[in-house]
C-alpha cells in the first residue's frame, strides 16, 4: 500500500484497474462546516453486501427511528425504500446519515445543557 499525500493507493485490489486505479478518494462534507475527511472505502470490492445492508439498516434506524426497507439486487445494486440504487449511492447515504447522527446528538446535548442551565437560573 502506497500513501501519497491524502490519496490512499491499493494495488492489492484484484479490481483495482477496473475502479479507477483502487484509490480512495478523501471527500469533503460542507465547505461551510468541515467534519473533516472521510475515506469512502466503495471502491474495495472485498466488502461484501450483507455488511453494506446491515450498517445501511443500523445507521438509518438511528437516524429516522424506523426500520428501513433495503436489500441486495445484485451487480452492485440494492433496493431501497422502494428506489433502485447503486453501491456507491448506498455508502454515500450512510456517511450522509452518519453526519446527521452525529448533528442530532450534538444538538440534544446542547438542549439538555440550555436546560439544566435555565433550571439552574431560576433556582436563584
Amino acid at each position: 500500500m502506497q500513501t501519497q499525500g491524502n490519496i490512499t493507493n491499493r494495488a492489492e485490489s484484484p479490481l483495482a484497474s477496473s475502479m479507477g486505479g483502487g484509490m480512495i478518494r478523501p471527500e469533503r462534507q460542507s465547505a461551510a462546516r468541515s467534519y473533516g475527511v472521510i475515506m469512502s472505502a466503495v471502491e474495495d470490492p472485498s466488502l461484501p453486501p450483507r455488511y453494506l445492508v446491515e450498517h445501511f439498516r443500523k445507521v438509518y434506524e438511528k437516524a429516522h427511528q424506523r426500520e428501513p426497507m433495503v436489500r441486495y439486487m445484485g451487480n452492485h445494486w440494492y433496493y431501497v425504500n422502494g428506489e433502485t440504487v447503486h453501491r456507491t449511492t448506498l455508502v454515500e447515504e450512510i456517511q450522509r446519515l452518519q453526519h446527521l447522527v452525529q448533528r442530532q446528538n450534538i444538538v440534544k446535548t446542547d438542549q439538555n445543557l440550555l436546560k439544566r442551565l435555565i433550571a439552574k437560573l431560576k433556582s436563584l
